[in-house]
């Protein structure tokens, strides 16, 4: 591309002589590579649309371990128990194998937007209501009065992570996300639990309680 510069020179004289120096200025600057340095710190160069997009398109080309740590989905059940972490890392797996995504709307107020994304994941809903149902089932059999309460605690796990693994169901969610703009870009304050809640669902947290009763 051709721009029209005005090019500012200063002189200086040495021993008699007289030189000319080009000054350096933001304008030149921005001129000698075709107004990029505007560009790059204009706050709107990319949309609130365009960096929910960013987000959504990252997570769609990770793999299972980069979007597992992206989510910190060790923490949303638990760094401590092996059946807690083997949980986590069924979640992943299946947000990994079903995660779709399609943008809505957006609305921009001053220097907050929302988008509206149709987030498609697993089921959450349907994997609780069927393991409810066979853990209800097995806590009123006398199996489950003989196993005492830490077989009772693994059990509950055992079967949950079971329904995890063997779930076949998705649902699309309707879900906004809030972004401000701090005078350079659009950002998405703690994305990860943003995502992370979109995307595990009512799974966010574990249905298993922590603390196990101590009779029986």
């Amino acid at each position: 591309m051709e721009r029209n510069c005005t090019i500012s020179l200063d002189a200086s004289d040495k021993d008699g002589e007289t030189s000319w120096e080009i000054r350096r200025t933001n304008t030149l600057e921005n001129d000698l590579v075709g107004g990029l340095m505007n560009d790059l710190t204009d706050p709107d160069i990319l949309s609130p649309e365009d960096t929910i997009l960013v987000y959504l398109n990252t997570l769609k080309n990770m793999s299972a371990e980069e979007l597992g740590n992206y989510l910190n989905a060790d923490s949303i059940i638990s760094t401590e128990d092996p059946a807690k972490i083997s949980l986590a890392e069924a979640l992943v797996k299946q947000v990994h194998s079903t995660f779709d995504y399609s943008i809505g709307e957006t609305t921009v107020s001053g220097y907050t937007a929302t988008v509206t994304a149709n987030i498609t994941t697993f089921d959450s809903d349907a994997i609780l209501e069927n393991y409810q149902k066979e853990l209800d089932s097995y806590l009123a059999s006398v199996d489950a009065v003989i196993d005492g309460a830490q077989k009772r605690y693994e059990k509950s796990y055992s079967l949950l992570l079971e329904y995890i693994e063997e779930n076949t169901a998705t649902k699309t969610v309707e879900t906004t996300f809030t972004l401000i703009n701090d005078g350079a870009s659009w950002k998405l304050e703690d994305a990860g639990t943003v995502f992370g809640q979109a995307l595990f669902g009512t799974l966010s947290s574990s249905p298993v309680e922590d603390k196990q009763e101590t009779n029986g």
